[in-house]
């Protein structure tokens, strides 16, 4: 559908609309959603003397509506992804404002349908480091995320199973380590049971292991020679 125009007065700079009042706010980027029917963006926003925000919003192109899908929250900008055949997206965000060490925790909303985020993990900071979420990887069909968490220096894999009210987290390897390295790429096996990525003492030298999910079973090391580095492919 074609823009309606309205767009441009719902994001005026000035805090004319809601949920802020003075101060600039800016488009940081935006899309639309799979079904055309919201134009959604990250917000920025600042005032002297308040806490800057980036926040996740919608408008409604039919109508010129906003819909907040978070609120005095500072999102990450470069963890928000999709995956295929769902509307869903994920984010990674923590409360606007918060004292450092800050944790990210992991949301997500419908495209087609916005709404406030759902939020799924529920990190606290790693003793004085913040505590990060990053590379998530959605499966087919969104209803799970792997993902690494932990400090800028050490880092864990889990995998979040996603429900409508609440969601499992699934731990698959130790606690965050600086010892271990992680691949940025995780795949879900076609049947959604295992993950396979790669692991080792650094980043350009790693096996590629496949592990079942939530079962407490260990990973089992595919390749030991090959030294993984690039990307994989799973087929069904």
């Amino acid at each position: 559908a074609p823009s309606t125009g309205l767009l441009t007065q719902a994001t005026t700079s000035g805090g004319t609309t809601k949920p802020y009042a003075g101060g600039a706010t800016t488009t940081a980027y935006g899309w639309v959603s799979p079904n055309g029917k919201y134009f959604l963006y990250r917000e920025y926003h600042y005032k002297s003397g308040t806490t800057t925000k980036y926040n996740l919003r919608a408008v409604e192109r039919a109508t010129g509506k906003i819909i907040d899908i978070t609120k005095d929250m500072y999102v990450s900008s470069s963890q928000i992804v999709g995956g295929p055949n769902t509307s869903l997206a994920f984010f990674s965000a923590y409360k606007a404002g918060a004292s450092s060490p800050y944790a990210y925790n992991m949301y997500y909303f419908d495209q087609n349908a916005p709404a406030a985020a759902v939020k799924v993990t529920n990190y606290s900071p790693g003793g004085t480091s913040s505590e990060y979420i990053y590379d998530m990887m959605v499966n087919d069909g969104g209803t799970m995320v792997a993902y690494h968490h932990g400090t800028s220096s050490k880092s864990a894999v889990a995998v979040a199973k996603v429900g409508a009210t609440s969601s499992t987290i699934y731990e698959l390897t130790a606690a965050p380590t600086a010892t271990t390295y992680f691949s940025d790429l995780k795949l879900f096996s076609p049947d959604n049971k295992h993950l396979i990525y790669g692991t080792g003492s650094s980043s350009y030298k790693q096996d590629i292991v496949v592990q079942p999910i939530g079962t407490g079973t260990k990973a089992t090391v595919l390749d030991t020679s090959l030294g993984y580095s690039g990307p994989m492919m799973v087929t069904k």
